[in-house]
């Protein structure tokens, strides 16, 4: 196996440098073997010629570019345009790495860099990497990443010394057939998307009523409609469903503690919370970063849950409100990230 590193940042010796030798080191479990620092490669075209042949006689190859503007540098550029003509990275592994300052482009490796490298031919069968520049020293998603990735890139490599022909589309993990899965499994499963979190409620027989649920979401404009699933084991919507009326509070981020209520078994699910009620009876509650006001249109048996199409009445938002988030069980929180970094790095 031959592991080549190349890096397209104007400066030498830069942070993109380490990264990309930590990743191909990571990758490979061995030392690199060819290094091109662009900067420092001669602009001459023999020498040029030559880091094109060192790449395209590689095993695996990291490809690696700070941020420019949100994208790969000109440098990286002008040396990738070298592989245009004849069989460019055909049958190479490699690798997309980009590092920034922050978050603001951490997609650009997958979304710009790597479609790039695979036009070319490159067999790029796993997601690009992007590293923000004060992780580089010690990358816990460089390691991560590396531990599942590594086998993938051996088993690649070992097809290009043997002269088999890489496999292409994406590299997946193994299934577990749904029928043999358990309910652990396929919570976890449906747990990997992360959702917002609803308070379905209303006024029955006087007093508030709901529930929390974390499958709602929007279902069309016209007419307005949204959806929430409910377990057909469930004992409260029965009783909104005779309530005709519903409020849908779109919960927000100081509202975690009010999740676990309305989740709750037993208790009083509305302790403590600050409430308004409409005329019609739907209960909204206060802080949330949306609110629907909304009439039963259907419902649908699907499995072990009903999905009920609601049609909105009425609505009113709240977009200063961060939304409450769940994910695996837990509730992360947003942050933003900023609109623009430095370009040097």
């Amino acid at each position: 196996m031959t592991t080549t590193v190349v890096v397209g940042n104007p400066k030498p010796a830069s942070r993109t440098l380490v990264a990309a030798r930590q990743l191909a080191e990571a990758l490979t479990g061995r030392p690199v073997d060819h290094v091109l620092d662009l900067a420092l490669v001669p602009v001459d075209e023999e020498s040029a010629e030559a880091a094109v042949r060192t790449v395209a006689r590689s095993s695996v190859v990291v490809v690696a570019s700070p941020t420019v503007g949100g994208t790969y540098t000109g440098l990286l550029k002008l040396f990738l345009d070298r592989f245009a003509d004849g069989p460019g990275l055909q049958g190479v592994v490699v690798v997309p790495l980009m590092v920034g300052a922050g978050l603001a482009h951490a997609m650009a490796p997958e979304l710009l860099l790597k479609p790039v490298l695979a036009e070319l031919g490159a067999t790029c069968e796993f997601p690009g990497l992007y590293l923000p520049e004060n992780t580089v020293d010690d990358s816990v998603a460089l390691k991560s990443y590396a531990r599942r990735w590594a086998p993938v890139t051996a088993r690649l490599a070992a097809a290009r010394a043997s002269g088999e022909v890489a496999p292409t589309g994406p590299i997946a993990p193994p299934f577990t057939p749904a029928e043999t899965a358990d309910g652990r499994a396929l919570r976890d499963a449906f747990g990997c998307f992360p959702s917002g979190v609803a308070a379905v409620c209303a006024l029955v027989d006087g007093k508030p009523t709901g529930m929390a649920v974390s499958s709602f979401t929007s279902v069309s404009l016209d007419p307005p409609l949204v959806s929430v699933c409910v377990d057909n084991g469930s004992s409260t919507w029965p009783r909104l469903r005779d309530a005709g009326r519903v409020g849908v509070s779109v919960l927000g981020e100081a509202h975690e503690s009010a999740c676990r209520s309305l989740s709750a078994k037993t208790g009083d699910r509305f302790a403590g919370l600050s409430l308004h009620t409409t005329d019609a009876g739907a209960v909204l509650i206060t802080g949330a970063t949306a609110w629907l006001d909304c009439t039963i249109e259907d419902e649908i048996p699907a499995g072990d849950h009903h999905i009920v199409l609601l049609r909105i009445i009425g609505l009113r938002t709240g977009p200063e409100t961060r939304p409450l988030v769940f994910h695996r069980s837990r509730f992360p929180r947003l942050v933003e990230v900023p609109a623009a970094e430095p370009a040097s790095r």
